[in-house]
């Protein structure tokens, strides 16, 4: 069942490219703006490393919470349709209901990644070799299914495009309060404080240092913390997000 659930979610994507292609086009319109006005001063500031394999990382992070919101987004018009209501009564169960849009949604991830890695070659990426471009693409996968995670509680919750969406607006400011534009240790006052206790900052330098990027000892240990974090709090919130809908029914 699960299998024909995702083949579904993909159906209703190919319908609606829309909520997979806006994301994908903001992320990259900040890929060429980051580079165009940032690349020559982030090459001095990195000793003469290329600023652009410093930066796409930061792009896939914005990959990662933007297209994760397309399993809310799914559930949303499953659960407006009147299909979420009827799945319910069969077997399917609620880990099926949600399996299937985060299945589709990490398909999503996974081309959007590679069409953000791409353009970052076209725009003259150096660094990242082939195994480091595939373990920058499977992190920004796993990431965005912990972030579709969070979009699925929204979903659950309130049966709404906006609270899912409300998602990514959490999500987007935070990422700006990291090391996204220069290390940490180069950081000062009040932004160095916010990144040290920010755990998008440690998710961030996980993803640069499995693309051999600037990024301080044991950035993966720490990235691989605040991901296991992210997929088992998702998991948690979704749980949540379903008894609190059985409670109102």
């Amino acid at each position: 069942m699960l299998s024909a659930l995702t083949v579904r979610a993909v159906r209703t994507l190919l319908r609606q490219p829309a909520l997979a292609v806006s994301p994908l086009v903001m992320s990259l319109f900040f890929l060429v703006i980051y580079a165009g006005q940032l690349g020559d001063a982030g090459d001095q500031m990195l000793g003469g490393r290329p600023y652009l394999d410093f930066i796409l990382p930061l792009i896939l992070l914005t990959v990662a919470f933007t297209g994760g919101a397309v399993a809310g987004q799914l559930l949303v018009r499953d659960m407006t349709s009147g299909y979420h209501r009827r799945l319910a009564l069969t077997r399917a169960g609620n880990g099926r209901i949600v399996a299937a849009p985060l299945a589709a949604a990490a398909l999503v991830l996974a081309v959007q990644s590679c069409v953000v890695v791409g353009a970052g070659w076209g725009l003259g990426m150096r660094g990242p070799g082939a195994a480091q471009v595939v373990a920058l693409i499977l992190g920004t996968t796993t990431a965005g299914v912990g972030f579709s995670l969070f979009g699925a509680a929204a979903a659950i919750w309130s049966g709404t495009d906006a609270a899912v969406n409300g998602t990514v607006l959490v999500f987007f400011p935070l990422s700006f309060v990291t090391s996204a534009f220069a290390p940490r240790q180069d950081l000062a006052g009040w932004m160095a404080v916010g990144a040290r206790f920010n755990p998008l900052t440690y998710l961030l330098e996980g993803l640069r240092s499995a693309g051999g990027g600037v990024a301080p000892a044991g950035a993966p240990l720490a990235g691989a913390v605040v991901l296991s974090a992210l997929l088992i709090l998702g998991a948690v919130a979704c749980g949540i997000a379903f008894r609190l809908v059985r409670r109102t029914q």
